[in-house]
């Protein structure tokens, strides 16, 4: 019988992990090709520092939980690296909170991903702490890809803060 706990992660994993960390790696590279200048980074620096908070929580987010996929699972650096994963997203959970619509005031559609995070998250967690690995894999699974390179995908729309660093 195969222990899932301490098995290595599935080829699926391993891909979805390496796929988003090319496409990232990928997007950064050829960013420096596509701009015809440097990032803007002093629109991040002049956000205010709920919007900061939140992108340095989301990118440690996406990188933790990278490193997370690829490495063995059930150990003790699994289980200490994943409570800073947790910790990571809950950041970025209460920050989005706290971002509204420029224009309205308002929270605006993005921040369905936000509920959807919030509620799946703990769901992850408990799942972990009663030992059923397969639920706990799926919500953490989930979370990354659709919470992390999901809003990440979100994060480049068209005149919003990540777009106007790199493309505006």
């Amino acid at each position: 019988m195969v222990d899932h706990a301490t098995s290595a992660p599935a080829a699926g994993a391993w891909s979805l992990s390496a796929g988003a960390c090319a496409l990232i790696a990928a997007a950064a590279f050829s960013a420096g090709f596509l701009l015809a200048r440097a990032p803007r980074y002093d629109l991040i620096l002049a956000a205010p520092g709920v919007v900061q908070a939140h992108l340095y929580a989301a990118v440690a987010a996406l990188g933790v939980g990278g490193a997370l996929l690829l490495w063995r699972k059930g150990r003790t650096f699994h289980r200490f690296v994943g409570w800073i994963w947790v910790i990571a997203v809950g950041v970025a959970i209460v920050t989005a909170a706290f971002i509204m619509d420029e224009e309205s005031g308002r929270w605006s559609w993005i921040h369905a991903a936000t509920a959807w995070t919030a509620l799946a998250l703990p769901i992850g967690v408990l799942a972990a702490k009663r030992h059923d690995v397969k639920l706990h894999r799926r919500m953490m699974t989930a979370l990354y890809i659709a919470g992390l390179i999901g809003a990440l995908a979100l994060a480049f729309i068209p005149d919003r803060l990540m777009w106007r660093v790199f493309f505006g």
